[in-house]
This record gives C-alpha cells, structure tokens and sequence, in this order.
C-alpha cells in the first residue's frame, strides 16, 4: 500500500511499483521462506529443542516490535478518531481486535476487520507454522528433507484437495509451504557441495528468470506463481550463486547483517510512518499529490530506512538482551 494511490503516471518509477503493487505478497512468502531457511540453520544441529529456549528466542525476537508498533498505531489512529472521526485506511481500533493483535491472532480467522497494524498479519499466521515446527522438530531432525517435502505436498496439495478452504485457511497452509520450502533449500544447499559450478549457473539462470517474470505477464507465468514466486525463486537461486563465497572482513559482515536484521523493522514500521504522514498532511491541509512525488518517495524510504536501523540497534537488541537477562535472573 502506499498511500492509497492505485496509479501515478507523472512518475514512471513509482506508478511501475504501484502497478506491481500484486507482488507485494509474493515478498511475504520470501520472508516466510527465509524465516524457515533462518530456523533451520539456528537449530540444524539439534535433534531436540526444549519449548522454553525455543519461546524464549520467538519472544524476545519478534514480540517487542511487534507490542511498540502495536500501541503506536494506537496512538496514531486515535488522533485520527479524535481530528476526523474514523481511522485512516479504515482499520479497526477498537479493544476486540487489539485483544487479538496483543497475541499475535490478528489473523487467525477469528477477527472481523484489518486491525492496527495490519501487516503484522503475516507474523500472526506465522506463529501456528512455528509451533507445529516446534512440535514435528524430532521427525524433521531425523527425516530432514523427506519431512520438509512431505509437509509441503500434505498442506499445500492434500489439505485443499480434500477439505474445502476459505482465504484464512489458503494464508495458513500458504505459510506452511513456503516455510517448510526454505527449510527443503537449505537441505538442497547442503547436498550440492560435489557440484558447485554447475549449481551456481543454476543460480544465475535462476535469477534471471525470477527478474524476467516479475516484469513480463503472460498466461503460463500466472500458473508458475501460484507455485512459486519469482521473489522465493530469486532468493532461492542467490543463495546457490552465493553459498560458497565467504567474506573475511568483519565489518562487511556486521554491516550485511545488520541490513538483513532491518527486514522485520521496515515491514512492521512502514506502515505506522505512513499512517503518521497522512495524519500530519490531513492536520496542515498539505496536497496528498506529494505522496507521487519521486524525491517524497525517496524522502520516506530514507527516513524507514533510517528508523529501522535505529530500531534494531537502540531497541530491539537491547530489549532482547533486557528480557534473557530478566529470565535468567
């Protein structure tokens, strides 16, 4: 979403990205894909995970955010209520709903409208997919990547075939796809080591297709997406050109790191800044039209960008550290 523009033909640029505005789900399905290529590689080496580090880590990890972004939108939506008498985007604000967003159920089937901070709906279907992880980690320590296979065809292909779904339930068993999918890549990428080259041309090629389909519409490429996007394919395919280069300097490392730690802070706080900008621009009658200015667009990519980072290094790391230390003592 951005800004509620459906098109913007002054700017090429970003009337392009408002026009491929369809894909923005596909980026979901690429965080759930290395979500699951991210815990398997943490716990690979485990043949059991006992539930309280394994919450503990979910927690700290994931719920701070999460309740800061919560209450900001809160706030936010509030003065919208309060200056124009409904909330922006026409989410819902009220205790029900927040009730729900507290534990992460916001989409679980059981709300009735968008809520909050709607975006976190992605972490919310999420958590049932890590706990059926949590509780199926023994099978999948020892089967490895039968098992992952084997969740992908029974909850993607079998499940539908025989019960009848809704768009909550596609969500879920959309979710336990894609995660158990960058599980299956990291067990790929574990059995390729006797054919490096010839699997990194795979990932060149890899690439290039997943650039050419997210640019280029024809019928066959609406069948190939439903089954896996071209954002999931190009992760896929970089991490089979990159997986056998290594970087020596630790300062190229952290500055990765930190870049790739950014990720859940640019989709949970995106959409609380717009919410803020709307607010501001409907308080000082500013023209909305600024939101298809480029140099605007820029502006507020800068500023997530900027925010972001500090979130990371000014509050959810040392609210991380702040909840291990409270439990241990």
């Amino acid at each position: 979403m951005w800004f509620e523009l459906n098109f913007y033909e002054k700017n090429i640029f970003i009337d392009y990205l408002l026009k491929k505005k369809e894909y923005g789900a596909n980026f979901v399905y690429l965080y759930w894909a290395i979500t699951g290529f991210f815990f398997i590689s943490l716990y690979q080496k485990h043949e059991n995970i006992k539930f309280k580090s394994y919450f503990i880590n979910f927690f700290t990890k994931y719920y701070p955010l999460h309740f800061f972004t919560l209450i900001l939108v809160l706030i936010i939506q509030s003065f919208n209520i309060k200056f124009f008498g409904k909330t922006q985007f026409g989410y819902s604000n009220d205790l029900y709903h927040f009730i729900l967003n507290i534990f992460f159920a916001s989409n679980w089937g059981m709300e009735k409208v968008q809520s909050f901070n709607a975006p976190i709906w992605f972490m919310s279907i999420l958590v049932p997919v890590l706990t059926f992880f949590f509780i199926t980690f023994s099978l999948l320590a020892r089967l490895k990547i039968f098992f992952s296979v084997f969740v992908i065809i029974f909850f993607y292909y079998i499940i539908p075939f025989i019960f009848e779904t809704n768009q909550n339930s596609l969500n879920f068993l959309a979710c336990f796809f894609y995660f158990y999918l960058g599980i299956t890549i990291f067990f790929i990428c574990d059995f390729n080591k006797n054919y490096k080259k010839k699997i990194q041309i795979l990932g060149i090629l890899g690439i290039a297709i997943s650039i050419f389909s997210l640019n280029y519409d024809f019928n066959l490429h609406y069948e190939l997406i439903k089954l896996i996007p071209s954002t999931v394919l190009l992760f896929f395919s970089l991490i089979l050109l990159c997986q056998n280069f290594y970087f020596n300097s630790s300062k190229f490392v952290n500055k990765v790191n930190t870049l790739m730690e950014t990720s859940y802070s640019i989709y949970l706080l995106h959409f609380p800044l717009q919410l803020f900008f709307v607010l501001i621009f409907n308080l000082f009658s500013i023209d909305k039209n600024l939101f298809g200015n480029f140099i605007f667009f820029l502006f507020y990519i800068t500023i997530l960008m900027f925010i972001s980072v500090i979130s990371v290094k000014k509050f959810e790391k040392p609210s991380r550290r702040f909840f291990l230390k409270m439990i241990k003592t």
